[in-house]
């Protein structure tokens, strides 16, 4: 089995996710981080995360700073079609041990969603992809609470401001949601890629608090620009 399995790697050599390079000699270590992340040392990961922090910054949370192998990574995801990293993104988030059991502090997933043409454009909505991943880890239940409303300019170049203007009316609740309050208290999660003035994660988290006082509403992206929420 071992023979048949090097010959595989002799003719299919395994190679990094993100760069594709073909793994040359490693050392135990970093064989074990290939196992694990899928990730050659080049573009391991690992020293973009931000330390967990249980106090959070307006209810919004990044696992990483959007640079250097984070930034390709979702640019891979976002741009070239790349739908499987979202299972890559989840593991490498919940890597955080810290991070992974305040996720499963929560009863429901949900994401930030896409406008219709960027929809079409991709085929999927690559914040919905990471939240149904997440849920695949953890056991909590993936719903759509959020839709798009109208779509809004790119946020790009746009100070904050600017954001929250081209975003008022954007969202709201998602079609088959009832508006009605229930008795039980959830906590949900509202997962995005990227953070920058936490401006479209606000917007959403209104509308679902509007809907459902009593629910608390926390959010996470998988990496943010702004230092805020590192």
């Amino acid at each position: 089995m071992k023979g048949f399995s090097t010959l595989l790697d002799i003719l299919y050599p395994p190679k990094c996710t993100l760069c594709h390079r073909v793994y040359g000699k490693l050392s135990p270590s970093e064989e074990i981080r290939k196992e694990q992340m899928g990730l050659c040392p080049f573009c391991d990961i690992e020293g973009y995360r931000i330390r967990f922090d249980e106090t959070g910054n307006d209810h919004v949370r990044a696992a990483f700073r959007y640079e250097g192998a984070v930034r390709k990574a979702i640019g891979e995801l976002k741009y070239h079609g790349r739908k499987s990293y979202a299972a890559y993104f989840a593991r490498w988030m919940l890597e955080d041990q810290d991070l992974k059991e305040w996720v499963s502090t929560f009863d429901l997933l949900t994401a930030v969603p896409v406008s219709k043409e960027r929809f079409q454009n991709r085929g999927y909505n690559q914040a919905e992809e990471l939240a149904r991943r997440i849920g695949d880890l953890t056991g909590i239940p993936y719903k759509e609470m959020v839709s798009r409303c109208r779509d809004t300019v790119a946020m790009k170049g746009l100070n904050k401001n600017e954001r929250i203007a081209n975003l008022q009316g954007a969202f709201g609740l998602a079609e088959g949601v009832e508006k009605k309050d229930p008795s039980d208290q959830k906590r949900v999660l509202l997962i995005d890629d990227i953070c920058t003035t936490g401006s479209t994660l606000a917007q959403c988290r209104k509308v679902i608090l509007d809907a459902f006082p009593s629910w608390i509403v926390e959010s996470l992206a998988f990496s943010s620009e702004n230092e805020d929420y590192a």
